[in-house]
């Protein structure tokens, strides 16, 4: 009997923080991307630091974790408001989607954090983020002009409504124009 319990009761720890990993997790949002260079923009929008060494970036069929990218702004522990700049050259100019992942089980919507798409729609991963509740089938973010990025510009910080992205000038490793 003391041997169920004790299984019971590791089962549940693992249940509790696993749940608590992604809440976690979900404080990181997609906040600016530049597809021109690359370059990419992660907000903690929480209350507490997030380790992101351990997420997946995805622009199907390419991935790679943080820990490999290049840092250019912050760190791999975002602390609480803060901002994170990386650079990853598998994003793409014209049209392409952008995902971070807390893990590598990439067609899993509990293992997606956020996710968008530019240029056009119907991406790899499109569906993983729909089901995931963090965009919509069929919509995309009008590319960026010369010299411009896409940045969060909603009130919204999950969800990330096609609506909530706008083309501007860029502003990475500091909040967008109207977050």
């Amino acid at each position: 009997m003391n041997r169920d319990l004790s299984r019971t009761t590791l089962v549940a720890l693992l249940v509790l923080l696993v749940s608590a990993f992604h809440s976690v997790m979900a404080q990181v949002v997609i906040s600016e991307v530049d597809p021109a260079t690359g370059t990419f923009e992660l907000h903690n929008t929480g209350d507490s630091e997030v380790d992101v060494s351990s997420v997946v970036v995805c622009n199907r069929p390419a991935y790679a974790p943080m820990s490999d990218l290049e840092v250019v702004s912050g760190s791999l522990v975002i602390p609480a408001g803060g901002y994170l700049v990386a650079v990853w050259d598998a994003i793409a100019a014209g049209e392409a989607e952008f995902g971070i992942y807390s893990d590598n089980r990439f067609s899993n919507a509990d293992s997606l954090i956020d996710y968008i798409e530019w240029g056009s729609a119907g991406h790899g991963r499109e569906g993983v983020a729909e089901t995931a509740g963090l965009w919509t089938a069929g919509t995309f973010i009008a590319p960026p002009g010369e010299g411009q990025t896409i940045a969060m510009t909603g009130s919204a910080m999950d969800g990330d409504p096609v609506d909530n992205w706008s083309a501007g000038a860029p502003t990475l490793g500091a909040a967008n124009t109207a977050e």
